[in-house]
């Protein structure tokens, strides 16, 4: 991208907390780590699980579904929301996404709808 876009500044880990809850939130999120985050960078982030929070399950698809963003979504533990009131009630995941460095966007390449892939 050219322009203003690629005038912005990026960072090596950017952090979020229960940033999604309303209509074209997760678009914008998964916008703002693809120009803000370096490559190699990581941006972490606590959000309810998709049930019990609105819209959480758009952004979690559209941050598996990126070719540019390698994301590991999983339990927060324990230990992490001991004493947060809500922890009892409402179960949180932890997203953990690396932005890929041209090279590996080329080798993690994901096929276009018109080609077949082939089990290995």
């Amino acid at each position: 991208a050219g322009g203003c876009e690629a005038a912005l500044q990026q960072h090596e880990v950017l952090l979020a907390a229960d940033i999604v809850n309303g209509d074209g939130l997760s678009e914008q999120v998964e916008r703002m780590v693809r120009l803000h985050l370096a490559p190699r960078g990581l941006f972490l982030m606590v959000a309810p699980r998709p049930f019990h929070r609105h819209r959480v399950d758009e952004l979690r698809g559209l941050l598996l579904a990126s070719d540019t963003l390698q994301t590991a979504i999983a339990p927060v533990p324990e230990w992490l929301s001991a004493g947060i009131e809500e922890a009892a009630d409402i179960k949180h995941e932890l997203y953990v996404v690396q932005r890929r460095t041209p090279c590996e966007m080329e080798r993690f390449k994901r096929p276009s709808r018109n080609e077949e892939t082939t089990s290995l």
